[in-house]
């Protein structure tokens, strides 16, 4: 019987503490309720409970197949239980996390480098994998249900990655390259931003495994031919998009106003990556307008990538870290627009390289400042202290979205002008009881954005609640100068001006109401309640009625409608 060798026991041990260390800090998160975005998960229940392609387009997934797959296998072990949502979230990352540690330790043995790393691969590998893991900007494409779609296309990239790596160095290349593959279509089905896969790894095979283009042709054009129509379908999927706000055909925003505000939002980036101390869910990052918003950031931008060119002619492993960061992140931060200018989660692959870079530079400065055999100590005492301050800080964010009204407390503080999250803290605040503190969250959000919609409606039922039915009306009536096409407005509207014994006003937004939903059954009862106000009692019978077949449990439309047909009998039997 073969015995594990030395080197083995210590890979294992490693991936053991990775495991440990991540598992840990994600543990305050795992019972996080559903947040945000992730009402396409509870308001996708029947789609979950039948999947199919239809299922999949209907809540916004059909370019996603990958990630409703994953949701559906979640409906399917345990319904709406978020825990095991978030435990396929951190299986992910576990494995995004391992594959990231194989691909530096395998990439630092090459013999590109010349055994300059041969006796330190492990410990930098580790390294660089444990900070990348338990960093706090990961914990929105984590903790954050919904967005799998980020992590799992980081998971299948790096996959895809370390199978290239592995088919390199393996007498019996073409299984890993059929796994490259298969990671590779999986990720087509996660995010647009897998597209970026082929071109990242056509450079680093020329950069680490091949001598020259011709090599790289020659040795593994079966596998890159085979990437070709995976990432033919997402492109043309993504370009034909008709979501108004998603994708590559954002109404919100234009491309011009897009690329001159990314700049920014990339060293935003930059320096969450570096200092991760102001986290939050919901920048609602604003379009960069002035020269002095535009300039100095498109100047910082500009010299990274001419870096990065020299980089990759000087020092190609450096430039190749570089290009893959800008190439992995260009699908969300350059040209094409997207609703959010700047959400953490884009960064969760392109971290890692910068995590390399980051390590490969505190490496550096040791060697320069410490004595040789201090320089071990001085390099395990730095991954020790960043290490701990950032699983502090990661435990902490994750206990964090456990409570929504925390979460969006955090935004306003971070992004007090976000008029959404003033609204969203207004919504999870009502929904917990606080009226009076809703009701100034939603006054702020109309400060803020006096169009926002949602925001006086729930402002109106709110003050509703709370007796002031005057100027409940009034915050109707405006939403409904935005959009008079608001069903649940004119019903409530119809409500507050019965009350107000204003019959024939009350009647015309009934009418409203019933006839844009018409199988809302509320509505009709309210339209019946209305017309026998008015008078027009024979039309408020057929709408009892209607009430009744939509819902016949409906005890007040039964007793109204056979009070009517007494009125009617006696009416008849005595027409003086």
């Amino acid at each position: 019987m073969n015995s594990v060798s030395p080197e083995s026991k210590r890979i294992w041990l490693l991936c053991g503490v990775l495991v440990f260390a991540t598992v840990l800090v994600y543990l305050p998160g795992l019972n996080a309720p559903f947040l945000f975005d992730d009402r396409a998960i509870e308001d996708g229940e029947a789609q979950l409970r039948s999947p199919d392609w239809s299922a999949a387009q209907s809540i916004g997934y059909g370019r996603r197949l990958t990630v409703f797959a994953s949701l559906a296998l979640n409906y399917a072990l345990g319904g709406l239980d978020v825990r095991g949502y978030h435990v396929l979230n951190l299986f992910v990352h576990l494995t995004a996390g391992l594959s990231l540690f194989g691909i530096v330790r395998r990439t630092l043995r090459l013999p590109v480098f010349e055994e300059k790393f041969t006796n330190s691969a492990d410990g930098f590998a580790f390294a660089v994998a444990l900070l990348w893991m338990v960093h706090p900007l990961q914990t929105q494409a984590v903790t954050y249900t919904i967005q799998r779609c980020e992590s799992m296309m980081g998971m299948f990239y790096l996959l895809c990655l370390y199978c290239v790596l592995r088919g390199s160095q393996s007498a019996r290349a073409w299984p890993w390259y059929v796994g490259g593959m298969a990671a590779a279509w999986l990720g087509m089905g996660c995010k647009e931003v897998m597209v970026t896969a082929p071109l990242v790894i056509l450079l680093y095979d020329r950069i680490f495994l091949s001598p020259n283009w011709n090599a790289v042709v020659r040795r593994r054009w079966p596998f890159y031919l085979g990437l070709a129509p995976a990432a033919a379908w997402l492109l043309f999927s993504a370009a034909s998009e008709t979501a108004p706000t998603a994708g590559f055909d954002c109404k919100t925003v234009s491309t011009w106003e897009y690329l001159r505000t990314q700049p920014g939002v990339i060293l935003h980036y930059l320096r969450l990556a570096a200092f991760p101390d102001r986290l939050c869910l919901d920048y609602r990052w604003p379009v960069a307008e002035t020269w002095q918003e535009i300039l100095p950031p498109t100047a910082a931008i500009a010299a990274l990538v001419a870096a990065t060119g020299l980089a990759l002619r000087y020092r190609p492993a450096a430039g190749f870290l570089g290009a893959a960061f800008f190439l992995i992140l260009a699908p969300t931060s350059s040209i094409m627009p997207i609703a959010d200018l700047a959400v953490e989660h884009r960064m969760y692959l392109p971290l890692a390289a910068l995590t390399v870079l980051g390590v490969l530079a505190v490496r550096i400065g040791v060697a320069q400042i410490a004595r040789r055999r201090s320089r071990r100590g001085f390099l395990v005492l730095t991954l020790v202290l960043v290490a701990a301050m950032f699983m502090v800080r990661t435990a902490t964010r994750n206990a964090l979205y456990r409570s929504p009204i925390a979460v969006w407390a955090n935004a306003i503080s971070v992004a007090p002008q976000n008029a959404r999250a003033h609204w969203s803290y207004g919504a999870y605040l009502a929904k917990a009881g606080h009226v009076d503190e809703a009701i100034r969250c939603y006054r702020k959000t109309i400060q803020l954005s006096p169009d926002h919609v949602d925001a006086r409606l729930d402002l109106a039922t709110a003050l509703a609640r709370r007796g002031d039915v005057d100027e409940a009306i009034e915050h109707f009536r405006t939403a409904l100068e935005f959009n008079d096409k608001i069903a649940a407005a004119h019903y409530n509207l119809a409500v507050l001006l019965e009350r107000k014994r204003d019959w024939q006003n009350s009647l015309a937004h009934a009418r409203r109401a019933a006839a844009q939903k018409p199988n809302e059954p509320r509505y009709h009862y309210m339209l019946a309640v209305a017309l026998d106000h008015c008078g027009e009692h024979q039309e408020s019978a057929i709408c009892y009625k209607k009430t009744l077949r939509l819902d016949p449990s409906n005890e007040k439309a039964r007793r109204a409608l056979a009070q009517l047909a007494t009125d009617a009998s006696r009416q008849r039997r005595d027409p003086l």
